[in-house]
C-alpha cells in the first residue's frame, strides 16, 4: 500500500536510532482485528500507560487543505503534550502517503515518546457496518452527503472494535493550545455512570432541528442555550470510557435496538444530518447521566454559519464561551487564529 521510497523518506531528527518503521507483526497492539498497516515509533523512550488519541484522515488524495489541517493539528499536540501518546489515524489509499508526510513533517516536534498505529479505515468499520447501516438514514441529509461516510459513527460502537479502556477522539480540523493531558483529566471527573465526554454545540443547530418539538412544547428546555438549556453537543471532541460503554447494558441495548432510537426521533421530531453528534445529543435528552459535558474551551467551535441563517438575534447565547481556550476547533472551515 505505501511505495517503498515514501517508506524510506520517514526519519526523526530528533532520534536518529528511533524504530521508525516497525513490522506490525512484531509489535504488541490492542485490538481485535488485523487492522493495521504499520506502527511508527517518532521516539524511543519507553512508556507504558500512553494517552490514546484518534484521528480519521480519508479522501485526501491530492487534498492540501485537509493535509494541512492534519499537519497543524498534531504539530500543536505535540507542541504541548507532555506525556506519552499513542496516536491512531483511520485512513485509507488515497490519504496515506499524505498521512506518512505529515508524521515526517511533525516528528521534530514531538517532546515525549509517540508511536502511530495506521488503520485502513475501509478494514476497520467492517465489524461496525451493520451498526453504522441502521444509524445513518436518521442522522445524516442523504446517500453521499457529507455525513453519509461511515467513519462518522464509528464512535459510537468503537468499543467493539478496540480493547483500550479509554480513548480521545479529535476532529483533525483543531489547534491545541495546552497540554493534552489536561484534557485527558477530565476522565477522573466522570459521575460513575458518565461514559462519554463531550462538550455543547456552540451554536444553534439543534435550536432548528428541534423546532417543530419546541412549538408543540411550549417551555421545553431541549435546544435553549446554556447554561440551563439543553442545547445539544458537538462532537469534535470525544472523550470515550470504552470499559464503560462495552460493560454498560443500558448502552448496549440503546446501539442493539434500534426500536430505542426510532422512538426518540419520532417523540423529538428529530431530523439529523451531523453524524455520530446527533445520535448522542438524541440520546441525552432522556439519558443524559450518560454524558459528562466538558468545558467549551476544550471544543471552542468557530463556525458562525447559523448566525447568518436566521439565528442572528440568539446566536451569542449558544456561541459565548468565556475563559481561557485550550483547544480551537475550525468547524465548517473556519479560520483558526495563528496567535
Amino acid at each position: 500500500m505505501v511505495s517503498d521510497p515514501v517508506i524510506n523518506k520517514i526519519s526523526t531528527h530528533k532520534l536518529s536510532s528511533s524504530c521508525i518503521l516497525c513490522p506490525f507483526e512484531n509489535t504488541t497492539f490492542q485490538t481485535k482485528a488485523e487492522i493495521v498497516h504499520f506502527s511508527i515509533f517518532v521516539s524511543d523512550n519507553t512508556h507504558h500507560h500512553p494517552i490514546n488519541i484518534l484521528f480519521s484522515f480519508v479522501h485526501a488524495n491530492s487534498n492540501l487543505k485537509l493535509k494541512n489541517k492534519l499537519n497543524r493539528c498534531i504539530s500543536s499536540l505535540f507542541n504541548y503534550a507532555t506525556p506519552a501518546l499513542h496516536l491512531h489515524i483511520l485512513t485509507d489509499r488515497s490519504s496515506l502517503n499524505s498521512t506518512i508526510q505529515v508524521l515526517e513533517e511533525t516528528a521534530p516536534l514531538a517532546r515525549t515518546a509517540v508511536r502511530v498505529s495506521l488503520y485502513d479505515a475501509n478494514i476497520f468499520m467492517k465489524p461496525l457496518q451493520e451498526l453504522i447501516d441502521s444509524l445513518k438514514p436518521h442522522f445524516s441529509f442523504k446517500q453521499g452527503a457529507y455525513y453519509s461516510d461511515g467513519i462518522f459513527y464509528i464512535s459510537i460502537g468503537l468499543f467493539k472494535v478496540m480493547t483500550l479502556n479509554k480513548i480521545i477522539i479529535i476532529d483533525i480540523d483543531v489547534k491545541f493550545l495546552s497540554d493534552v493531558k489536561l484534557l485527558y483529566d477530565y476522565f477522573d471527573k466522570f459521575p460513575a455512570e458518565a461514559m462519554i465526554g463531550i462538550a455543547r454545540e456552540q451554536q444553534p443547530v439543534y435550536r432548528h432541528i428541534l423546532n417543530e418539538y419546541r412549538r408543540h412544547h411550549n417551555g421545553t428546555k431541549v435546544g435553549n442555550p446554556p447554561p440551563d438549556g439543553i442545547s445539544g453537543y458537538n462532537s469534535g471532541v470525544l472523550l470515550l470510557d470504552l470499559e464503560k460503554m462495552k460493560n454498560s447494558s443500558l448502552y448496549s441495548e440503546i446501539i442493539s435496538n434500534s426500536s430505542i432510537t426510532l422512538a426518540l426521533i419520532e417523540k423529538y421530531k428529530f431530523k439529523g444530518h451531523l453524524g455520530d453528534q446527533d445520535f448522542y445529543t438524541l440520546i441525552s435528552f432522556e439519558y443524559n447521566y450518560l454524558f459528562y459535558t466538558l468545558p467549551c474551551i476544550w471544543n471552542r467551535q468557530l463556525c458562525k454559519w447559523w448566525k447568518y441563517h436566521g439565528y442572528q438575534n440568539v446566536f451569542d447565547l449558544y456561541y459565548s464561551c468565556p475563559g481561557k481556550v485550550h483547544l480551537f476547533h475550525g468547524n465548517c472551515n473556519s479560520a483558526i487564529p495563528e496567535s
